[in-house]
């Protein structure tokens, strides 16, 4: 959890963005108006900038694209929620996503890295043009239901290092979607048994070989039957 700290009530402006300070740290509160590139700096007034706080860039649907610091180690509940217009966003290493619907209808937004555990609830939900979620290596659980009502979902790629999936109730939302994953990893297993599309790899990123057969096989069933036609 995120330790609080006493912080100066007032609003400071530098760059174009507000901002508070908390502690030896600065929170990012918001940006004005009509700025449609936004670079959050690592460091103001000779503070790291560590925070996106709550409604930060709620609805800002003039911003189109934005750069994160790596020194940002937590983003707050509805930070980007309806930033319509952004395009793509890369999120630092080691932040952690609080609160709800933190990137929630970002409705142009089409792929997304995740280096962390998902642990707040609809963090991407109402996205519908994304395509592509990757799950970078060392996260160690995934909660589906991040990604409700993402109709255009058509990849996610998740790690050996994941031992945990859940959020069961909305495949149905995400039915359009194929994960990829390592061959023999948890991953998989939870596919056999919730009857979801995957694609299993030999950690070289080729399907395993026992894949590669039963396309193979399923290839020359829909041949054979397009003949007896």
């Amino acid at each position: 959890m995120k330790e609080l700290f006493f912080y100066q009530q007032t609003i400071n402006t530098t760059n174009n963005l507000n901002y508070k300070v908390v502690g030896n740290e600065i929170t990012i509160t918001g940006v004005k108006q009509g700025i449609t590139t936004v670079n959050i700096p690592s460091a103001i007034e000779g503070k790291t900038v560590t925070t996106i706080g709550e409604y930060a860039f709620w609805k800002r649907n003039d911003i189109t694209s934005i750069t994160i610091p790596d020194t940002v180690q937590y983003i707050e509940g509805f930070a980007f929620n309806g930033c319509e217009n952004i395009t793509e966003i890369k999120l630092p290493s080691n932040v952690n996503i609080q609160g709800l619907g933190v990137f929630g209808d970002c409705k142009s937004l089409k792929q997304i890295e995740i280096p962390c555990n998902l642990t707040s609830s609809s963090t991407f939900s109402g996205c519908t043009r994304l395509e592509k979620v990757v799950f970078s290596n060392g996260v160690k659980t995934v909660d589906l239901s991040n990604f409700r009502d993402c109709s255009s979902l058509k990849e996610i790629h998740i790690p050996s290092s994941v031992t945990k999936i859940e959020g069961e109730w909305i495949l149905e939302d995400i039915s359009s979607a194929t994960i990829y994953m390592e061959e023999g990893s948890y991953a998989q297993q939870y596919c056999q048994e919730h009857n979801i599309k995957y694609v299993a790899t030999n950690g070289e990123g080729q399907q395993s070989q026992e894949q590669q057969q039963s396309q193979g096989q399923q290839s020359s069933e829909q041949q054979k039957l397009s003949q007896e036609k």
